[in-house]
């Protein structure tokens, strides 16, 4: 067993699989240059020296909790509609947090890497990207997944809604994104979203569990499936590019 400690997330490499654990509080709105870094290099890492599994612990703190003082608070919103002066911090930190999950997600889906994704507690749906770009998902039970989109004036970034339709279909994403408030566990489950739901106190030993169980199959089986699950679908940088252009417009606009 090798575990290296770095600031902020642990590696630890248990023979064909490795735990990654991220530590980072406030992220990716909050991610800070070294930060980033330590992340892109350990990708860089994986491409070259790929493991067969990885499991991505502490995904929660990537992707949310989400907070309406993120985006209405401080230098930005003047008015009752909350809208924001061009260049305003509120606008800068979208489109950076745009920047991080895109990075994430496209680097999650070209690893030649089987993924493994582990959320638990309030995470924001908007944030959720990093999670769907894993090529399993677990959750614990109580996982509750948080849709403020309705009342913020910014699009779902990532992939989210790339995402979504392919998992559930385009009906249930419109749904889900412009009806919902909140997600359960268990809905996530029924709908696709998750693979797998463990009991909070659980949710580690069983996530080790099913990565130690992906890990004893041959590579060429999982990383063969990863592919052909990629490829069958749209090119997703086509789709993130369009994205990017929608952020950059929205936040000009509000």
């Amino acid at each position: 067993m090798d575990s290296t400690k770095t600031d902020p997330m642990t590696i630890e490499r248990l023979g064909d699989l490795t735990v990654l654990r991220l530590d980072w509080q406030g992220v990716p709105a909050g991610m800070d240059p070294e930060m980033a870094e330590s992340l892109w290099s350990f990708f860089d890492l994986e491409r070259m020296q790929p493991s067969k599994v990885l499991l991505v612990f502490a995904a929660s703190e990537l992707v949310g909790p989400d907070s309406l003082e993120i985006l209405t608070s401080g230098d930005g919103p003047s008015g009752a509609e909350g809208r924001w002066a061009t260049g305003s911090l509120q606008q800068r930190r979208m489109v950076r947090e745009e920047n991080v999950l895109r990075r994430w997600v496209e680097a999650v889906r070209e690893l030649p890497t089987y993924v493994i994704g582990v959320i638990r507690g309030e995470v924001a749906l908007r944030r959720l990207a990093p999670f769907l770009a894993c090529d399993y998902r677990i959750a614990a039970d109580d996982t509750r997944i948080v849709n403020t989109l309705q009342q913020m004036p910014v699009a779902p970034t990532g992939g989210v809604p790339w995402f979504m339709t392919r998992l559930v279909g385009p009906a249930r994403t419109s749904n889900i994104l412009l009806e919902l408030t909140e997600l359960s566990a268990p809905q996530a489950r029924g709908l696709g979203l998750v693979n797998y739901l463990a009991l909070p106190d659980e949710l580690e030993q069983k996530a080790l569990e099913v990565a130690q169980k992906f890990a004893s199959m041959p590579r060429a089986a999982l990383v063969g499936v990863k592919r052909a699950m990629v490829e069958s679908c749209e090119d997703l940088s086509t789709y993130l590019n369009r994205e990017s252009e929608l952020v950059r417009r929205l936040s000009a606009d509000n």
